[in-house]
């Protein structure tokens, strides 16, 4: 039964950090590190080799390496774990998630690092990024049905079913033609835009704690295991969204004629197709509602945008999820890849904020130019 838990699927965003391949050069059952460790051989081999090279008098005069503090440059020396590391902190440490449980709402904000404010206030100045509100339990009930109409494509979507279980790295390169060197930065903040999206989805699902469509009935017998956390927001639906609308934003031409756009309107297309398809996938298979599928999509859209705004200081616009309607699809509610009858109330304009540049931004420029 152990076996079970590697298809929850959720944590697929880390696939990108196998690309990093090259601490593997100390050869088979080494620990990591470079590739010394664990290797024996290897390590009595460059004992002897140091003895065999540097000479007996001491070489002179010391190298003199750059002197940085903090300079964005040096991400490139790093390792990609390490740089994960510091673009996820940098994102993480500007948000903050908080929850009324008296109207149900959790939220996530943007906190700005502009001038304190007065005491009434508080330190620094909240913006918000999204907002959920919990579905009834009416809400949960209303769209079973549609669950179990979705089911009815089980056998014609099974194979796109089990292979999004893993990461959707596949589908994605498929339409924008990923590569491991042509597009490494690319990859990367992917993988970093994923890292952040998924800690912002699971926050929001222990928060709403929203039960699976199992949960109401033994007729859904979902064609794959049911995930151990909650429902709302689809994780799936968040991460493709993320990655269709960064790829759509990195592939913007920068000449913008008319056959530039014309392209780049395909790709956008294909890929924001694709985010959707995988998202009803999850409906298909049992183990999600079409409204977690929109909370997603709304959340992997904010979050591209939010991204933007890290790299770029571009801003984005805030949005709220609100089951008003629970019997509309998620198929239904998609429409030119804007959120027709979408479940939102009063979104704000675009963020103007005060910008605080991060490393970020030396990550976007790299994967920018890929394009």
């Amino acid at each position: 039964m152990a076996g079970w838990a590697g298809w929850a699927g959720w944590a697929g965003w880390a696939g990108w950090a196998g690309w990093a391949g090259w601490a593997g050069w100390g050869g088979g059952g080494n620990g990591g590190g470079g590739g010394m460790p664990g290797v024996p051989l290897l390590t009595d081999a460059l004992i002897k080799s140091r003895g065999g090279t540097v000479p007996a008098t001491p070489a002179g005069a010391l190298l003199s390496p750059k002197d940085y503090f903090d300079n964005p440059e040096r991400m490139k020396g790093w390792e990609p774990a390490i740089r994960q590391h510091i673009f996820l902190y940098e994102a993480q440490s500007r948000m903050i998630f908080e929850t009324d449980k008296a109207s149900r709402v959790a939220t996530l904000s943007h906190i700005s690092l502009d001038a304190p404010k007065p005491k009434s206030q508080g330190r620094y100045q909240k913006h918000p990024i999204i907002r959920m509100t919990k579905p009834k339990n009416t809400d949960c009930k209303s769209q079973f049905a549609l669950v179990e109409s979705w089911a009815k494509i089980r056998e014609d979507r099974a194979s796109e079913c089990l292979a999004q279980l893993i990461p959707q790295t596949p589908f994605w390169s498929a339409v924008a033609n990923l590569q491991p060197t042509r597009t490494r930065w690319t990859n990367e903040l992917i993988d970093v835009s994923l890292g952040i999206a998924s800690i912002a989805a699971m926050r929001f699902k222990h928060a709403l704690d929203v039960p699976r469509p199992i949960a109401y009935s033994p007729n859904i017998q979902p064609m794959v295991p049911t995930p151990e956390h909650g429902s709302l927001p689809s994780g799936h639906a968040t991460e493709a969204f993320v990655a269709a609308c960064i790829l759509s934003k990195l592939s913007y031409p920068r000449k913008l004629d008319s056959r530039s756009l014309a392209a780049h309107k395909s790709l956008r297309d294909q890929l924001l197709t694709q985010a959707s398809r995988i998202a009803i996938n999850r409906t298909v298979a049992g183990v999600h509602y079409p409204m977690d599928s929109v909370a997603g999509a709304m959340l992997g859209t904010t979050i591209a945008d939010y991204v933007e705004y890290l790299c770029q200081g571009t801003g984005w616009q805030d949005r709220s999820f609100e089951v008003l309607d629970p019997k509309l699809d998620f198929y239904q509610l998609v429409h030119g890849f804007e959120f027709v009858g979408q479940p939102a109330q009063n979104p704000t304009p675009a963020s103007s904020l005060p910008y605080n540049e991060s490393p970020l931004k030396w990550l976007w420029t790299k994967a920018k130019a890929e394009w």
